[in-house]
């Protein structure tokens, strides 16, 4: 199942390197504690982000899932980008549509779009160049 994954720089959270390849979790996996994480919607896992590396994975042996993130024993890093200047514009939009609405909830469906999109396009654009 294609989903997506945030890091802080070219590392896990163990410090592992950042790699284009299929990482294993051995032993217990359980959700938010062990095991390899993922989202399957982009606007979920930017909740979840350490950082701005982005990676587009491929999650198999899946354990655990919430509605917004799971847990699985194998991820592939399909391809990964840096999208801290995607992000800081959707950040500016965000701000610059609840500064003109009052009503800034009315627009949430729209930035979770725009963010998922602009954030897919870099994640294509670095599969293109890999």
């Amino acid at each position: 199942m294609l989903a997506w994954h945030f890091t802080n720089g070219e590392k896990l959270r163990d410090g592992t390197p950042l790699e284009r390849r299929v990482y294993r979790h051995e032993g217990p996996v359980q959700i938010c504690e062990q095991g390899l994480h993922y989202s399957v919607r982009l606007v979920d896992a930017l909740q979840y982000t350490p950082g701005c590396v982005l990676s587009r994975v491929d999650v198999r042996e899946v354990v655990t899932e919430q509605a917004d993130k799971g847990a699985c024993r194998v991820r592939e890093v399909l391809c990964y980008v840096d999208v801290r200047d995607t992000l800081v514009r959707f950040a500016r939009w965000c701000a610059d549509r609840a500064a003109a609405n009052a009503d800034a909830a009315a627009y949430a469906a729209d930035a979770a779009a725009y963010a998922a999109d602009a954030a897919a396009r870099a994640a294509a654009d670095a599969a293109d160049a890999a």
